[in-house]
């Protein structure tokens, strides 16, 4: 710490208990000219350049970051419904807290399937024919 008086300077070493108190004392008068409080007032000065968060209320998340990855590695290009992904990874949350999770992921997009024509005994006639014909076929020289 530096202090001017004139054309002399003063340079002052406090130690950590002195650097406390001077700051507990500056904080009080900058609060009390502010008309706020003591605690804010210090908030800003350990912290001057905050992130804008809100503070996080509620209660606590029932996964956590380790069990968020393992729900997205199961779910990711795999069919498996809440339930089943709830089930293989044995975690002891609802089927909804899975949901939320896999919503929760960019990365992850669930889609209902589109429906699709069943095979009918035809279609598996033609292709058992291919099969067939096809049999003796080198396929590496078709390239």
């Amino acid at each position: 710490m530096t202090i001017s008086k004139g054309a002399q300077h003063y340079h002052l070493t406090l130690g950590t208990k002195e650097q406390g108190i001077l700051l507990n004392y500056q904080t009080t008068a900058i609060a009390k000219h502010l008309d706020g409080s003591h605690d804010s007032i210090n908030r800003f000065v350990l912290n001057p350049n905050p992130i804008k968060q809100k503070k996080k209320t509620g209660p606590a998340p029932k996964l956590n970051s380790r069990a968020r990855r393992s729900v997205t590695r199961v779910a990711s290009n795999s069919m498996k419904s809440c339930n089943d992904i709830n089930q293989e990874l044995n975690l002891r949350v609802s089927k909804w807290t899975v949901w939320r999770a896999l919503k929760e992921n960019p990365n992850i997009t669930r889609a209902v399937m589109r429906p699709a024509p069943r095979l009918t005994n035809v279609h598996k006639a033609r292709r058992l024919d291919f099969a067939r014909r096809n049999m003796s076929t080198n396929w590496e020289k078709l390239q």
